[in-house]
């Protein structure tokens, strides 16, 4: 199976991006299967993705499963470079020690899992530079706690849910 949709400027960083976690964090993102027409074809990751009625009870489990995952994307961010004359669809942080690419929309909406299992993030847009801390978003039925126990799974700082106030 695949999925085929538009894309942007940002499309060849992005794509650029996905080969680089093929190799450093396999099944951790969509494989870029090519180009037709304007628009990106790219693997399709089984599981499921919760709804947004589903926001509210995901579990604790499996917010602590998205931070292992996002610590993995991390990592592996850290030994990739972008290609020259390529850009990001926006850019939070210039290079430094606490800069890593970050998919900077990390949500259960953008989250593949088996069970609690957060296996693979998909929807890549807004894939960028981002300074490590105050990264996961719940966008719905948030809790401190949650925040807190995903922002520690990923290493994150201290400001962990800036989109909500919590701190």
């Amino acid at each position: 199976m695949t999925l085929i949709r538009g894309t942007g400027v940002w499309t060849p960083a992005v794509h650029a991006f996905l080969r680089h976690l093929t190799v450093a964090a396999p099944g951790i993102a969509p494989k870029v299967l090519g180009l037709a027409e304007g628009e990106e074809i790219l693997s399709y990751i089984p599981g499921r993705v919760p709804a947004i009625t589903e926001f509210s009870t995901v579990s604790v489990a499996a917010v602590r499963s998205t931070g292992r995952l996002m610590r993995r994307l991390h990592e592996a961010s850290r030994s990739f470079r972008l290609p020259p004359g390529v850009e990001w669809h926006r850019t939070r942080a210039a290079a430094g020690s606490r800069v890593v690419i970050c998919h900077n929309d990390v949500s259960p909406r953008n989250t593949v899992f088996h069970g609690d299992e957060a296996v693979a993030f998909i929807d890549w847009d807004f894939a960028g530079l981002t300074i490590l801390g105050g990264i996961w978003r719940m966008r719905s039925g948030s809790s401190r706690r949650s925040c807190r126990t995903q922002a520690a799974a990923c290493g994150a700082g201290p400001r962990i849910c800036p989109t909500v106030g919590h701190e």
